[in-house]
């Protein structure tokens, strides 16, 4: 998405030449249809003809997209183009306007293709009298079988309040998203195929191991997952019909006919024994003697109903005919293994599965389709490969890199075995998983084959001799030394377990004189330094890390200056905003996670790193398009990567001059320092716990403060209770701490205000949520002056927490550490030696960016602008910045147009250089087509790029257009305008 390497574009030229000769062919009514959506003006920008597909070879990444959405039989995709001119499908368009007559039934069955294979959220179905618009984030109707619709618009209907001619645009620009209705109508991850069959899978299973052991509940789950393969290979067909088994292959077990008859009529492990001798081997469907004993006594009926759509487990209809099964991405088949991994066995290892969403983001980045290599001696490793997931998307990549270098033939058999055996690598310490990436593999292997070539010439190999290793990854590492600096790409997501390394494993020794701690034993960090071990000169990794293990950490300093010193980091993809609400992890897990990519060369100390923040946009959520855009990419030099321990910070809370408010206010003298300098404690207080042993006197002599009694509002001293005598503190602070006079700080951000008291009037103990503050020469003026800075500068204080704190919206929304706390910069002396810009910058973050982490899509800087009043604040934020120096003889920049187009779903602003005097700039409303006066003939409609964001420059005029939100109109963005024409300026000039 964000890589540099993509396909070269075909001229613009050829592409109009195409689009002109495919629209001839086109009935009245298929015109009149995508005029009324606007694809008509999308030609040459997101809407491509998979009749035309073979006119678009020279981009790889679409030319594949073409190639799906024909196998879909669909007539056209439509694309959204983001950042890195990657283009991701977001419709898929069938022309039904030659045909007199259809079936309804024809239309759902192209949506439980789509729904199945999770191609594309939205379905234009254009018939000769109206449009019919699916939603394929939904199965198909349960209650009747027909599709999911979100509307029908009839060809002679009148403007649609959604479905109208800005709709293909706003799927280009990604604000149909954000549009409330749709928000709340559409629910991708949540009605993903993968999800709704996960879900009565867990029905399935806990019906069938009703009273069972755990030995037989993950027998039955091994069975369910070989079930599914079967099923998958019984239903997959090619173009002619053609089926994997032959048509009466089942008949020779007890006349079946079909693979669920055998579930039933107790022949089951006949024939997988038949399937595993002579035809598939590899183990794939290998089941042990002992195995087979503990199912012996089993009809597998249960499975057999699910399968074929009999009924459920619950006794309802089954889910099985929302699905065709021969669409199923091979991912889905490989990831339902994770979802049975007992929850305390995924604690334990600090597995947080990979989703294939981010999987894919990944590979695309490290492996871009538009960069092919040649792959002999190409090889591919996944040091903790779980069940498989990068590496069968690694496998596909490949297959796609030899296709794009073979003018997009298919690969023979031999030639994919060759690929998979000789490229693809992984190592696990769990065997289960192990034998799951083997698995998954086999199946990425049948995907690429015909029905013909599965049954005549397909046998799997062993795939855990060589390719697949249990093990744990550092022994494996010290027994295959020949294996370092032997591969091309290190990719993968190792466990995030706090402390999951060995003492005698916690260094990274980088040669002979130098090594460093591995920060808080952090196992992933050990694996991405031990990981780089096995690259080839030049030759690149990417891992996820736990974001806080290295980004964040105030322990990880020196690990990171070696990291950023001695290897090329080229950019570092953080997902921290998408840790909660499952925004980012199938399974639940809250962990904020980034993904770092770094190529085995010595750093260029010239180049900045990328810093990419990606934020919970609905889009994103929804698993539509992982989304972002310009202010959200944050170049930063090495040295600053590795010396500033706020920079990660800083970015993620809108970048720009956060930091340099951040070193302003750094240079004040910090509470750790005034506190040893004034002999003053500073200590959370007690801690209960289990085994407590401290039994001090002075506990049962004064009161107890319960947290909940202590908010933004004070301190409630009626709440005041004596101290429970059969609780004994398992830690306990300095009794002084607690005496009044004292100041008690509550360890949490608050929604405006962190709670704060000044207590002078009575003793009390408190628990180590809250901090006191004390003077041991009992000096109250000292106290008094440190709480009249704190309760003055409370909103600065929180912004600055926020700005620098490891924990705050990292690990938990609003508290903060100790050591956060004490980190502050104290101001005494009532001078800040902040401007005004600075005062707004601290101002957008504590309103808007940290209301954005927490709520993520439902954020109010999501919302629309309400005000005029908030795109003037803007006009004279970024005129004045410009003008401090650009003003001259009466010239200066200002605010002249503010444009609301005809949906309002942009907004754009036009700032004039001239010395006419302009008191309230001119409210225009104008289409995206229409030209804007005074602007060198621009027209909107044909500038509008990818990332959602024009900045267009004519003579004496600046304009921008950008989405109708808060986030894009703040004050802080306009400074990161401002700089960003000066640097424009610079350059032009």
């Amino acid at each position: 998405m964000i890589s540099v390497f993509e396909d070269k574009a075909v001229s613009l030229q050829i592409m109009n030449a195409l689009c002109d000769d495919t629209m001839k062919s086109f009935t009245t009514a298929f015109k009149t249809g995508l005029n009324k959506l606007g694809f008509n003006q999308e030609l040459n920008e997101g809407l491509f003809f998979t009749e035309d597909i073979e006119q678009y070879a020279p981009i790889h990444n679409l030319w594949f997209h073409l190639e799906k959405a024909k196998i879909l039989q669909a007539d056209a995709v439509f694309c959204r183009k983001i950042i890195g001119d990657k283009y991701i499908p977001q419709v898929y368009l069938y022309d039904f306007t030659k045909k007199n007559t259809y079936e309804e039934s024809a239309l759902t069955d192209i949506h439980k293709k789509i729904w199945t294979s999770s191609e594309v959220p939205i379905v234009c179905i254009f018939t000769k009298t109206e449009i019919r618009i699916l939603d394929t984030t939904s199965p198909i109707n349960k209650e009747n079988d027909v599709p999911t619709y979100l509307d029908k618009i009839a060809l002679t209907s009148k403007v649609h309040r959604i479905f109208n001619t800005q709709f293909a645009n706003n799927i280009r620009t990604g604000a149909y998203w954000e549009n409330e209705i749709i928000k709340k109508k559409l629910s991708f991850s949540k009605n993903s195929s993968y999800n709704i069959l996960i879900d009565y899978l867990k029905v399935v299973i806990k019906e069938a191991v009703k009273n069972a052991d755990l030995g037989k509940e993950r027998l039955i789950q091994k069975l369910i997952v070989q079930s599914i393969l079967v099923k998958y290979l019984e239903e997959k067909e090619d173009t002619y019909g053609n089926r994997v088994f032959p048509s009466d292959f089942f008949g020779s077990y007890s006349n079946a006919t079909c693979f669920c008859d055998i579930l039933r009529n107790g022949r089951l492990f006949d024939f997988f024994e038949y399937l595993n001798k002579n035809h598939f081997n590899g183990k794939v469907f290998e089941w042990k003697d002992e195995e087979k004993e503990k199912l012996k006594d089993d009809r597998f009926s249960y499975l057999a109903d699910a399968l074929s759509g009999d009924s459920s487990g619950d006794g309802q209809m089954s889910i099985w005919r929302l699905y065709s099964f021969n669409f199923i991405p091979v991912e889905l088949i490989s990831r339902l293994y994770e979802e049975f991994i007992e929850d305390e066995e995924k604690s334990e290892n600090g597995a947080a599965y990979t989703p294939s969403h981010l999987a894919n983001l990944l590979v695309d980045e490290i492996m871009p389709i538009g960069n092919a290599k040649e792959l002999d001696n190409f090889k591919v490793i996944d040091p903790a490969c779980g069940s498989g997931i990068f590496l069968v998307i690694a496998f596909k990549r490949l297959i796609q890199w030899w296709r794009a270098k073979n003018q997009y033939k298919n690969p023979s058999l031999s030639e994919l075995k060759q690929i998979l055996n000789n490229s693809i690598f992984g190592v696990d310490i769990n065997e289960t998983a192990t034998q799951l990436t083997a698995f998954s593999l086999c199946i990425a292997l049948c995907e690429e084959l015909t029905p013909k070539q599965i049954w005549d010439e397909l046998r799997f190999d062993d795939l855990t001799k060589k390719n697949v290793s249990h093990k744990d990854f550092f022994l494996w590492l010290d027994e295959h030394q020949n294996e370092k600096e032997s591969f091309d790409i290190v990719i993968g997501n190792p466990p995030f377990v706090r402390g999951g390394v060995s003492t005698n494993l916690g260094t990274w020794t980088i040669n002979e004189s130098e090594c460093v701690g591995i920060p808080q034993n952090q196992i992933a960090l050990k694996f991405l330094s031990e990981s780089i071990q096995l690259l080839k000169s030049q030759a690149q990794l990417c891992l996820i890390i736990k974001a806080s293990g290295l980004l964040y950490n105030s322990t990880s300093s020196e690990y990171k200056k070696v990291l950023f010193e001695h290897y090329n980091v080229n950019q570092i993809l953080d997902f921290t905003p998408l840790a909660r609400n499952k925004s980012l992890w199938d399974c639940g897990t809250d962990v904020a996670a980034a993904a770092i990519f770094l190529t085995k060369e010595s750093p260029n100390m010239e180049k900045n790193i990328l810093h990419a923040i990606f934020r919970r946009t609905k889009a994103t959520k929804e698993r539509i398009v992982f989304e972002i855009d310009e202010y959200d990419l944050h170049f930063i030099s090495r040295n600053e990567a590795s010396a500033n321990p706020y920079i990660f910070k800083c970015n993620l809370m809108g970048g720009g001059r956060i930091k340099n408010v951040i070193s302003k206010l750094s240079k004040i003298d910090t509470l750790e320092k005034i506190k040893k300098d004034n002999e003053l404690l500073i200590e959370e207080g007690l801690e209960i716990g289990t085994n407590g042993k401290r039994k001090d006197a002075f506990l049962y002599q004064i009161k107890t403060l319960p947290t909940k009694s202590f908010s933004e509002k004070g301190l409630d001293y009626s709440t005041l209770s004596t101290f429970p005598k059969d609780i004994q503190p398992k830690k306990l602070s300095s009794e002084l701490i607690f005496r009044q006079p004292n100041i008690l700080v509550k360890e949490n951000l608050g929604k405006e205000l962190i709670p704060i008291e000044y207590n002078t009037n009575t003793d009390f103990t408190f628990q180590r949520n809250i901090i006191g503050i004390a003077s041991v020469k009992n000096d109250k003026g000292q106290l008094d002056s440190i709480y009249q800075s704190l309760l003055k500068y409370n909103k600065l204080y929180r912004f600055y927490m926020l700005a620098t704190s490891g924990q705050i919206l990292i690990n938990l929304n609003t508290v903060f550490l100790l050591e956060d706390f004490l980190n502050l910069p104290l101001i005494l002396n009532n001078n800040t030696y902040l401007s005004m810009i600075d005062e707004n910058v601290i101002n957008d973050v504590n309103i808007y960016m940290d209301d954005f982490h927490r709520h993520g899509e439902t954020a109010k800087v999501l919302k629309p602008v309400s005000k005029s009043d908030d795109l003037k604040k803007y006009g004279f934020e970024y005129s004045n910045v410009l003008n401090q120096l650009y003003a001259d003889n009466g010239k200066t920049f200002k605010l002249s147009d503010i444009i609301r187009f005809n949906d309002d779903k942009f907004i754009g602003t036009v700032f004039t250089y001239d010395n006419v005097d302009i008191k309230e700039p001119r409210i225009l409303k104008t289409d995206y087509s229409e030209e804007i006066a005074g602007l060198s003939q621009f027209k909107v409609s044909e500038h509008f790029s990818s990332t959602r964001i024009i900045r267009y420059y004519s003579k004496n005029k600046v304009l921008f257009v950008k989405p109708n939100q808060m986030r894009y109109w703040l004050p802080s963005i306009a400074y990161r305008d401002a700089d960003k024409t000066f640097a424009d300026i610079h350059a032009f000039e």
